[in-house]
């Protein structure tokens, strides 16, 4: 009769067809839950979408579509699409390089993924280093103190500290993802991000709304995907970018380099 119910548990926390979690913080701890996002986000190996993309800033206001291809612990290529379909710009992240094509002004930029990892692409409020994370709905947390952990409704609620640092997040009891999170510095609140409209892909939840909010610096992207695979079959061909001959060429390193030494 014991292992009856123990089955019978396991099938309420874990079946797909039913909500990923028993709501009961006493059943289901906090590690357990960031353990299965974790295990969720690299069950993702490949993502190829096409996405209709809304920003908002100081400097930039408006919307646009890119593609986007995806390959695990390798390449990222965002293509930026603007009127009538044609590209705009190109920027390819690989392991150490990245490339970046700005075909509206034809100039042509490559430098090391560490040295530049905190410029941004475009008008995009998003550094390079963490592109990849918001196309793909991740969230990366190592953390130190849980402060508080309950239900919220139908979701579990962790609010967690890390040094300076602290974070409220919200992760929905059927989706088993991340619905929301808000990181503050000092009470000072840095970001918040929200995942919703999710569709089932290859036995996981994808959110295809994303958004993100920066008070501070008065940013806010959205990112909505129209087109969505995971897990598909992509050709490496498919991450060329052709440049034109007379495109200007700009070695970034190189470039910084010379900038420190002056």
């Amino acid at each position: 009769m014991k292992t009856k119910l123990f089955i019978f548990s396991l099938i309420l926390i874990f079946s797909c067809g039913q909500p990923k979690f028993v709501l009961d913080s006493r059943e289901v701890t906090f590690r357990q839950l960031l353990e299965h996002v974790e295990n969720e986000q690299q069950h993702i190996q490949s993502l190829q979408a096409v996405s209709r993309i809304t920003i908002d800033s100081k400097e930039f206001s408006g919307h646009f579509f890119a593609h986007i291809l995806y390959r695990q612990s390798d390449s990222l290529l965002i293509t930026v699409d603007g009127l009538f379909g044609f590209d705009v710009g190109n920027l390819f992240i690989g392991r150490d390089r990245f490339i970046f094509y700005n075909q509206l002004s034809n100039k042509f930029y490559n430098g090391s993924v560490q040295d530049f990892k905190a410029k941004r692409f475009m008008q995009f409020p998003v550094s390079i280093s963490d592109l990849a994370n918001i196309f793909l709905a991740k969230e990366n947390f190592t953390i130190f103190k849980i402060i508080d952990y309950s239900i919220q409704q139908n979701s579990f609620y962790i609010d967690a500290q890390n040094g300076d640092l602290n974070y409220k997040i919200w992760i929905d009891n059927y989706t088993g993802h991340i619905s929301k999170v808000n990181a503050y510095k000092f009470d000072q609140i840095l970001y918040t991000r929200e995942y919703g409209d999710f569709i089932k892909l290859d036995g996981i939840y994808f959110p295809r709304k994303i958004t993100m909010v920066q008070p501070e610096e008065s940013q806010a992207v959205a990112i909505y995907y129209t087109e969505l695979k995971l897990n598909k079959e992509i050709n490496r061909n498919k991450f060329e970018i052709k440049i034109s001959d007379q495109a200007q060429q700009i070695d970034l390193s190189v470039y910084q380099e010379n900038t420190t030494q002056e």
